[in-house]
């Protein structure tokens, strides 16, 4: 739903959640880096973000009804 260069901000809808048919249930894979070449993935300098205030990690699962990280 944006495009390279963008700015986004907090509540900037960034892409729709869906099930590519070989997984257990619909999903989103976020990584965000700056610089690098170009159209050419993971080759930028990580960028740390946060999600309803928390830095996340592998596997924690964020619930839309409510504000919180599960799990943790």
């Amino acid at each position: 739903m944006v495009d390279e260069g963008d700015y986004v901000t907090t509540n900037t809808p960034l892409g729709k959640v869906g099930n590519t048919g070989n997984t257990s249930e619909p999903h989103l894979h976020l990584h965000v880096e700056s610089g690098g070449i170009p159209k050419t993935i993971l080759n930028g300098k990580a960028v740390p973000f946060t999600i309803n205030g928390r830095y996340l990690i592998r596997g924690d699962v964020l619930n839309h009804s409510a504000p919180q990280v599960e799990g943790r």
